[in-house]
């Protein structure tokens, strides 16, 4: 008798049921997987969060449909040797943390945390090698966000997960980041803010002054022999990874589709493992990231074509969807007419049927004068579209007029162009008999203009075929006087990259021209602006990557911690006392445990029986985070765990077929599919 597990959709979530099958004992029944997905949530979270889920089916959208034979599974979700991981919450809500706290705050849960994250690595490392003995073959991709975040990385900084076996670990809001090239210096700025020795492992940190997590950091964050293997997202203002403050940044890794940005990285790495079983039917790879919005003019004057434009729109948006893109779709009409810009179809969820749908339902009708509305729709689309990290982003415009400047609400060329290039940026393209009229703002924004009367094809094979412009770093920081460094060298193209253009003094002109993808510029004065990038490819081809550059003559003074001093009041109670620097308040933590902000320059912790690390860290009123002060309160020494080494396997699995004994592993028959 053989035992293997079926997969079962209950109201989307996903369970594995057993299910006894009466087999010749010859029978082929499983197959090991090739790579197992992992992922650990947050704190105070359950089985099956949103940020699991937007892991989950961020991967799972990246590999369905190609041989690759992969499975899922949730730190937490069972029993690993005696180890199961609580994503334990100290507070009743992660918000809570950060609320303010008064003279006195009891520290009796100050081990909690701590002990959840221990046991999220005890479950991993067991559930890592338990697979390996059974399957050898098969491959590991790690996630945590939070609190997960940290097992993860702890479990790399410990060297916990075979090197072998792993093709990438990532962190989302890990509150012991660390990226030493954000590492503060005295009278000047950091490495990372002039472009300089960022790791490797910098995968999305806008904040160049990131350093390290609101708990302090683990290092090394990637010993040697996972080089390659590790990326860090950090959210630009995320309080656990980056110097600043916001929660909210904190809790919107799956709503900012950072996830979603996750998976091409991801893909990448395991296309390289497994370069066979990762091909579409059409024998080529799934590594597309495009968002296209798709703008048409429905006044009256474009009744005699609005057909053939709708045809051309429907083939692009379906290429586009096809290559794993986005679409959407949006209508305009004229400044006059009493008819505003409409989203039929976003980013996020528009299918093929949804466009098709959406777009048979537009007629041309109404309008003014002869100039469209076009600069209002781009500027409202903009700022409405969900645009998705890291992605090629497209506007393709298609009408038979040209466009008022200023537009509705006084909005004008020069400010749409600084507005594509503030969103990493946005290619502008028209599909237009106007061809002079949208040539400057085009071309300004990295895109092109495509005559009407021009093959409709060579448009769409032009925009979803061009190179991916990339840059190391979104933001840049000096002072006067120092030099910059911008790197292009991560840039893609489906041949070859010919040669890369630089706008380097934000002029819109692209003055350096060369094959170098690497530039460099030093700024004299206090300036501000984008910088630009144009890859262009062995075809023509080319798209740009913006990012802010600023340059200022003095530094923020930083918020600092001084004259701590601590009194041992009785056997668990202390008094700590200390004095502040450019402080708005302070953040209290022990151990690993938040307890809250204070105002106050004095701080009785209660409750703490053993030896125990207190951390004040400043903030300043901009919400920049400033070095932290750590004191050790009590002398007890707590008990730890045993060693989490010892595995009890009770199956014997092989790569052709499996005897079970217990269970300890999913199987899977023949022709189940992947998941």
């Amino acid at each position: 008798m053989k035992i293997s597990y079926h997969k079962i959709i209950i109201g989307g979530i996903i369970a594995l049921t057993p299910i006894v099958h009466c087999l010749p004992s010859n029978a082929y029944v499983f197959r090991c997987d090739d790579v197992k997905f992992v992922f650990a949530r947050g704190s105070g979270s359950d089985l099956n969060s949103t940020d699991a889920t937007a892991w989950h089916e961020a991967l799972d959208n990246m590999f369905r449909g190609t041989k690759l034979y992969y499975n899922f599974y949730e730190l937490g979700s069972k029993e690993q040797n005696g180890h199961q991981y609580q994503a334990t919450a100290v507070s009743d809500s992660i918000g809570g943390y950060f609320n303010l706290i008064g003279a006195a705050v009891g520290g009796g849960d100050s081990f909690a945390y701590g002990d959840s994250v221990n046991e999220g690595v005890a479950e991993l490392q067991n559930y890592v090698e338990k697979t390996n003995q059974a399957c050898p073959h098969t491959k590991f991709v790690l996630g945590g966000y939070s609190q997960g975040a940290q097992v993860i990385s702890k479990a790399i900084s410990s060297s916990l997960i075979p090197a072998d076996n792993l093709i990438y670990a990532a962190t989302f809001g890990d509150p012991k980041i660390y990226l030493p090239e954000g590492a503060p210096k005295r009278g000047t700025v950091p490495d990372a803010c002039k472009g300089e020795n960022l790791s490797d492992y910098r995968a999305y940190a806008p904040n160049c002054y990131d350093y390290e997590g609101i708990l302090g950091s683990y290092r090394p964050y990637e010993p040697s022999q996972y080089y390659g293997k590790v990326g860090v997202w950090c959210h630009d203002k995320d309080i656990m990874c980056s110097t600043k403050s916001s929660l909210d940044d904190h809790l919107n890794y799956a709503s900012e589709k950072l996830y979603l940005h996750a998976s091409f990285v991801i893909a990448n790495k395991i296309f390289e493992a497994f370069p066979a079983e990762t091909t579409s039917g059409a024998n080529t790879r799934i590594k597309f990231n495009q968002d296209t919005v798709i703008m048409l003019d429905t006044t009256g004057s474009m009744e005699s074509m609005i057909d053939t434009y709708k045809a051309e729109a429907i083939n692009l948006a379906r290429e586009t969807l096809d290559k794993g893109g986005h679409i959407a779709l949006v209508e305009y009409r004229d400044l006059h007419d009493p008819f505003l810009p409409v989203i039929h179809c976003d980013l996020d969820t528009c299918t093929l049927e949804d466009f098709e749908r959406e777009i048979a339902k537009l007629q041309a009708e109404g309008g003014g004068d002869s100039p469209e509305s076009y600069l209002s729709c781009v500027y409202y689309t903009l700022g409405q579209v969900h645009w998705h990290k890291g992605a090629n982003k497209t506007i393709i415009g298609i009408s038979d007029a040209g466009y008022h400047d200023p537009d509705r609400n006084g909005i004008t060329k020069k400010m749409v162009i600084a507005r594509t290039l503030s969103i990493d940026p946005v290619n502008l393209y028209m599909i237009t008999p106007e061809t002079d009229a949208y040539a400057e703002i085009t071309s300004a924004t990295g895109g092109a203009v495509f005559s009407s009367a021009e093959d409709y094809s060579n448009s769409t094979q032009y925009i979803l075929n061009r190179p991916i412009a990339t840059l190391e770093s979104d933001n840049y920081f000096g002072l006067v006087g120092d030099t910059l460094t911008f790197d292009a060298s991560a840039s893609t193209a489906t041949t070859t990259i010919d040669h890369y253009e630089w706008d380097l003094d934000f002029d819109g002109e692209f003055e350096i021209i060369g094959d170098n993808p690497i530039a460099t510029h030093t700024y004299n004065t206090p300036t501000s602006g984008f910088v630009q990038v144009k890859v262009v490819d062995s075809q023509g081809y080319s798209s740009t990557m913006s990012a802010n550059v600023s340059i200022e003559e003095n530094l923020e003074a930083p918020a600092t911690i001084n004259n701590t001093n601590t009194e041992t009041l009785d056997d668990t109670t202390h008094k700590v006392s200390f004095s502040t620097e450019n402080a708005e308040k302070t953040l209290v933590s022990l151990n690993d445990t938040i307890l809250g902000f204070t105002t106050e320059n004095s701080l009785t912790v209660s409750n703490v029986e053993y030896a125990s690390q207190l951390t004040l860290t400043p903030y300043s009123s901009s919400g920049t985070r400033g070095a932290s002060s750590t004191v050790t309160l009590g002398f007890k020494i707590r008990p730890t765990k045993t060693n989490l080494h010892n595995l009890n396997i009770d199956s014997t699995l092989s790569d052709t077929n499996v005897s079970i004994t217990g269970s300890t592993s999913i199987v899977r028959t023949p022709n189940s599919g992947k998941k």
